[in-house]
């Protein structure tokens, strides 16, 4: 099992433990590419998917 398949597995596992990069390398294992994080893309994307943080 390669790191992306575990890393993948904890996070559907519901692990709360898991640093901004290893998010970042799960992404590239489905072909996303970081090019620069922007905070305005990022807020669009809560208010689209009416997403609420978790107590």
């Amino acid at each position: 099992m390669s790191k992306r398949q575990k890393l993948l597995e904890k996070v559907l596992s519901g692990s709360r433990n898991i640093a901004f990069s290893e998010i970042l390398q799960l992404a590239e294992g489905f072909g996303f590419r970081l090019v620069r994080v922007s905070v305005r893309q990022f807020l669009d994307l809560i208010e689209r998917y009416n997403l609420h943080l978790e107590d």
